[in-house]
């Protein structure tokens, strides 16, 4: 029983719109995001879904190519890419897009995070979405920032890689959340001037239940 209780006030702290809640929303979020990475491994035991993930990367990684196409023909007046996805400048096989670097994976990490959060199940139909664009500008700027370097700067390509680009992505990803707390604060403030709201209700911590 006491174990029950426990669990229902946690429940309760992670709803509420309050400092509290917001440590713990972000809490949540560092320590599922990690676990996120086994998410692929767990889908392809479910047949259908590897047929979907397949065409899902496929559709991503056309995105992303032809995005980058559009933009570095500008630059580069030889520039194309294989059916592979290698992008090919001069006739130099410049850069490959992996599965890895499609944004696929941390979309379904965010997809994960996001089943838990206390947002209104109306407003979660038009927030989802738009993080998955997010996510997807993301990636498509990551792999667009490392064409140029890959072949003309191919010595800073690991450290561009590893660390410049993927802080930016992390930064896209800080800001989805950023939008996702800015939200449920702002239904808040709509709720403490819903005119049906309960007076003494005014100025307690929110819990959104979804």
């Amino acid at each position: 029983m006491k174990f029950h209780s426990s669990l229902l006030l946690l429940r309760s702290k992670y709803c509420e719109i309050s400092l509290t809640g917001t440590l713990m929303r972000f809490g949540v979020l560092i320590l599922i995001y990690p676990f996120g990475h086994f998410l692929p491994f767990w889908l392809e035991r479910i047949p259908f879904m590897v047929s979907f993930m397949d065409m899902f990367n496929e559709f991503i990684s056309k995105f992303i190519i032809n995005t980058c196409l559009v933009v570095y023909q500008i630059f580069y007046h030889s520039i194309r890419s294989t059916p592979a996805f290698m992008i090919v400048i001069d006739g130099t096989r410049v850069i490959f897009l992996s599965k890895l670097c499609t944004g696929v994976d941390p979309m379904l990490r965010m997809t994960f995070i996001f089943l838990f959060y206390p947002m209104k199940f109306k407003t979660k139909l038009w927030v989802f979405p738009v993080s998955i664009l997010i996510i997807l500008l993301a990636a498509t700027l990551h792999f667009m920032i490392l064409i140029p370097i890959a072949y003309q700067a191919r010595e800073w390509y690991e450290f561009s890689h590893d660390w410049v680009t993927k802080f930016i992505f992390y930064g896209f990803y800080f800001m989805v959340w950023l939008m996702w707390e800015r939200i449920i604060k702002n239904n808040f403030l709509q709720g403490k001037k819903d005119p049906e709201r309960n007076d003494s209700e005014a100025g307690k911590p929110l819990k959104i239940h979804s």
